[in-house]
C-alpha cells in the first residue's frame, strides 16, 4: 500500500500488515510474516478506522523521517 509516495504495508492472505518501525515495536501489534522468506511485519486488526489511520500515519512519518535528503 502506498500513501504520499511511501510504501508502508499491504494485504497478505486477508491480513493488513504494515512495516515494522521503531515507534511501533512496543505498540502491542502482533508480528507476522507476510509470506515465506519475508521480513516480519505488524498486523493491524483494529476495527476502528481512526485507530488504523493513526497507526498508518505513525509508520509513514517514521519512514519519511529516515529518507535521505
Amino acid at each position: 500500500m502506498n500513501k504520499d509516495g511511501v510504501i508502508f504495508g499491504g494485504v497478505y492472505d486477508n491480513r493488513f500488515l504494515i512495516k515494522k518501525t521503531k515507534s511501533l515495536v512496543n505498540s502491542g501489534l502482533k508480528e507476522q510474516i507476510p509470506y515465506p522468506g519475508a521480513k516480519p511485519m505488524l498486523l493491524v486488526d483494529s476495527e476502528d478506522p481512526d485507530e488504523t489511520k493513526e497507526i498508518v500515519d505513525i509508520v509513514i512519518n517514521e519512514i519519511k523521517s529516515h529518507r535521505k535528503k
